[in-house]
């Protein structure tokens, strides 16, 4: 029986949820209220399924899920953005709502203190980041094998839907943007992307994109030799890679990279055989 867990790596602290009825296509996300001060647990039940969708207000005595409604019926396919007392998450309704002329794909916003739901309808598929406090849409265009056109929109005003919008070429060493992947955003406010699978000896990179600057810099991690299978020369491992994330200062992360210049950026990753 699988049972909902909330993990905090830096405290290395974990909390088990109460049991919740869901079939395998169920989606969950966390978001957190800076005016009250608490974090919420948000089940957005599959569609089709027969489960409700659900949510919890962590930290109080006899925690339990209460029922929500949704008004829109779609299917989230992205993971969640928490900024400033909103979470925001990409749903998809073209299996349950059709209409000529109108855009299946939308940023559910979910306000986490008042419990309800507002849409931004979307053009075409899209992915999600925290820009410097405001919700940010990255559109990525392929041009060649390594050259990407980068459309950053980034939400200035939720209420009337007013966007900043911004559009560079990105093209750099080892670059392949059919490869990389959209991490996140970092504290100094450079766009990060990592390739999506290490392949035994081979390099890993993970790119910094400063939008101030329209520069791309190229880290290389190193470290993946240790978890080699020596009886699949050439195989791959799944990585997933989180920006910004601390576990213990003491630890001498700059050995993990070649240029020690990035050591403030650290990396977390999970790896998946």
């Amino acid at each position: 029986m699988a049972m909902p867990v909330i993990c905090n790596p830096k405290a290395g602290l974990h909390e088990t949820l109460p049991y919740i009825n869901r079939c395998r296509k169920s989606y969950s996300f966390f978001g957190f209220d800076p005016i009250s001060k608490k974090c919420k647990a948000l089940f957005m039940a599959y569609p089709s399924g027969p489960d409700d969708h659900r949510i919890m207000t962590l930290g109080t005595r006899g925690m339990r899920w209460r029922k929500i409604k949704c008004s829109l019926i779609h299917e989230g396919v992205s993971q969640g953005v928490s900024i400033n007392g909103v979470l925001y998450y990409l749903g998809d309704t073209s299996a349950y709502e059709v209409s000529e002329g109108k855009s299946t794909l939308a940023i559910v916003c979910f306000d986490v203190r008042a419990e309800n739901f507002k849409f931004i309808y979307l053009e075409s598929c899209c992915e999600l980041i925290n820009y410097k406090g405001k919700l940010g849409v990255i559109y990525r265009d392929n041009i060649t094998d390594d050259t990407m056109e980068l459309c950053v929109w980034v939400l200035e005003d939720v209420e009337k839907q007013e966007w900043s919008k911004y559009a560079y070429i990105l093209k750099g060493d080892n670059f392949f943007p059919e490869y990389v992947s959209v991490v996140g955003v970092i504290s100094t406010g450079e766009i990060m992307f990592s390739m999506a699978d290490y392949i035994s000896k081979q390099p890993f990179y993970v790119f910094y994109f400063n939008l101030e600057r329209k520069t791309l810099q190229r880290v290389e991690i190193q470290g993946f030799g240790e978890y080699r299978d020596t009886s699949r020369p050439n195989y791959h491992m799944k990585a997933h890679v989180f920006s910004d994330h601390i576990d213990d200062l003491n630890v001498n992360y700059p050995k993990l990279l070649k240029s020690s210049i990035y050591a403030p950026r650290l990396i977390c990753f999970s790896l998946k055989f």
